[in-house]
């Protein structure tokens, strides 16, 4: 095997992807013949390179392609998914895992959440992992207990997930640019032409600097189900005519992801999207939540921006019992009536719920969370929050808590008490200040 490997790498010719992609390829390889098939297929896609760089592109491409082919196929969708992003994007894990179990990309057969424990998620996180130990993302940026929390792909890696991506019309990206004085819908380059969306399932948007109102035509555009806002700034802005014509006209959409992207008001009718799966909205939406949201029976992920000043939450969210991710602003303006949580038995994450406008006791209902942030306003309703830490009651599966008290809420919480009821928590943070972390001693002796 040590040959075969030598071999390889010299027919590397010194390409320092093509040597990285190889050794992604060769480490899930474990017998004499799976090197020799590996070989085969290095040697006939790399023998073109002549030394000139054009060829040397062109064999490095290849090479890329063989690590792509040689992916399981349940991990061909999810690399595929990468390429909707812009060039040099920072990927956050939590968004990915929750695209990619929005848009089913996660076979329910390979988890069984009832019997081993293992979540939707947790399967998404493996397949992301699978992709980085294959060297086909990057890992940017790591957890204190050591999860990927973001990565990246180079831009060869995503010139090969475009092409893939055209040849199997996985997506498409649009980018909408100024020209001229005049907005023009462009393509990506995969597609050197004007495109029409309402064919594709996917569509990524690619938005610059710009504050006007982009038409996407007047066709009805039905096939939609997923449409994902990008940005390498730190925001674009669009319309409120543009969002409203999306929420009007993209009547099956099951994504909508506008995390990047501010200068509108969720438009009133957005509850008429009743197939929708994940709803994402930035920190720069001020506005009202319809109550007509309770129509969202299939969603699965609702991620409003911790910065954002929601003037109404309703009282609604019981309603979405497939929930699985939640996440809240920290300040609400004015809510009719107290918010309900009780009952989400699919829920795993709950960040910033607001003690101040809902009852702690929620919380014990709440079988399967994972990662929970809890907003205290006051010494009373810390005194609440803590009264449920009670034997016999447990968060069997609560791996971290975070608790933020206002400024006239006392600093100490009874950690004991809470460990005692949380037997597999990982971190503990009062005010964004670690109190408890399991690993800490690992990681430390790791990183000596």
């Amino acid at each position: 095997m040590e040959k075969l490997g030598k071999e390889m790498v010299a027919h590397c010719r010194g390409l320092p992807l093509a040597i990285i992609v190889l050794g992604g390829v060769l480490a899930t390889k474990h017998f004499i013949d799976e090197w020799e098939t590996v070989h085969k297929t290095i040697k006939s896609h790399l023998k073109t390179i002549n030394g000139d760089q054009r060829s040397a592109e062109l064999g490095i491409m290849e090479a890329l392609a063989l690590s792509y082919d040689d992916l399981p196929y349940q991990l061909k969708p999810c690399f595929l998914h990468l390429g909707q992003f812009p060039e040099d994007f920072e990927m956050p894990t939590r968004r990915l895992i929750n695209l990619w179990v929005a848009e089913a990309m996660i076979p329910t057969q390979s988890s069984n959440e009832r019997e081993n424990e293992e979540t939707l998620e947790d399967v998404a996180y493996r397949y992301l992992t699978m992709l980085a130990e294959r060297y086909l993302v990057q890992v940017e940026r790591r957890s204190s207990t050591g999860r990927i929390k973001s990565c990246r792909m180079h831009d060869l890696i995503r010139e090969l997930c475009l092409t893939k991506a055209k040849e199997n019309d996985f997506f498409q990206i649009i980018e909408l640019r100024d020209s001229n004085r005049k907005m023009e819908l462009f393509s990506s380059p995969i597609v050197n032409r004007p495109v029409s969306i309402g064919r594709m399932r996917r569509v990524s948007v690619y938005l610059k600097d710009f504050s006007g109102f982009i038409s996407l035509g007047t066709e009805e555009c039905p096939p939609v189900r997923s449409l994902l806002g990008c940005s390498n700034n730190i925001y674009s802005v669009i319309g409120q005519e543009l969002i409203e014509s999306i929420v009007s006209r993209f009547k099956f959409l099951r994504v909508l992801d506008l995390e990047k992207i501010r200068g509108f008001e969720i438009p009133k009718g957005i509850g008429n999207l009743i197939h929708l799966r994940l709803l994402t909205v930035n920190s720069a939406w001020t506005g009202v939540l319809s109550s007509s949201i309770g129509n969202w029976k299939f969603l699965l992920a609702l991620y409003i921006d911790p910065k954002t000043s929601a003037e109404l939450i309703p009282d609604v969210i019981w309603k979405m019992k497939r929930l699985r991710h939640l996440y809240l602003p920290v300040q609400y303006g004015r809510c009719t009536r107290k918010l309900q949580f009780a009952n989400l038995n699919d829920l795993q994450t709950l960040k910033n719920f607001p003690a101040e406008i809902a009852d702690v006791k929620d919380l014990t209902t709440l079988p399967n969370l994972r990662k929970l942030v809890v907003q205290i306003p006051d010494d009373s309703k810390l005194d609440e929050f803590m009264a449920i830490f009670q034997p016999p009651f447990t968060f069997n599966y609560l791996r971290s808590l975070s608790v933020d008290t206002r400024m006239n809420a006392r600093t100490n919480i009874d950690v004991a008490k809470i460990r005692s009821c949380c037997p597999h928590l990982e971190k503990l943070k009062q005010n964004r200040r670690k109190i408890f972390l399991k690993y800490q001693n690992t990681l430390q002796k790791t990183t000596s």
